[in-house]
């Protein structure tokens, strides 16, 4: 918003005198910004790489995992929801996903938090609890794994933008 309002001031001014350059800089600082905004969004996409046909019978596992992440999940739990041993549903989610079952689910529920961080100012606690970790040690240490700081300074640094 501030830089629509600095273009809009620049361009009604009577003095043209180092308009270009000024429109310049603006025009950086958009690139700035989006590129910025392009790679926090670029961090969340968990599936990114992968497509439905290599999926198999794991899509409605993921589906279900989505839809349940705020429960305790268990790769035992999921494999019963799925009439799976342990071993079985382990090695099937590795073979076509590249991860573990549990850490899909971290970082799912990393995921959700780093969008209520940057949507919000809740406290980390609340964070922690709605995006399903069993406590707040296990999300920061998760947090901190993936994005490499706390999610306090991550919150107050893109809240700031």
């Amino acid at each position: 918003k501030a830089l629509m309002e600095k273009f809009y001031w620049l361009i009604t001014q009577d003095k043209k005198q180092f308009l270009a350059l000024q429109l310049i800089q603006i025009v950086y600082e958009l690139m700035y910004l989006m590129a910025k905004y392009l790679i926090i969004k670029e961090k969340i996409k968990i599936n990114y790489n992968l497509h439905n046909d290599n999926l198999g019978k794991v899509l409605p596992i993921i589906n279900y995992i989505k839809e349940n992440y705020q429960e305790p999940l268990t790769v035992k739990s999921i494999g019963e929801k799925f009439y799976l041993s342990e071993n079985t549903l382990s090695k099937s989610f590795k073979k076509n996903i590249g991860i573990s079952v549990m850490k899909y689910v971290q970082l799912l529920r990393v995921n959700q938090a780093q969008l209520l961080l940057l949507d919000s100012e809740k406290s980390i606690a609340t964070i922690s609890c709605l995006a399903g970790f069993p406590n707040e040690k296990s999300f920061r240490k998760i947090f901190e794994e993936v994005f490499h700081q706390t999610p306090k300074k991550y919150q107050l640094d893109h809240l700031k933008k």
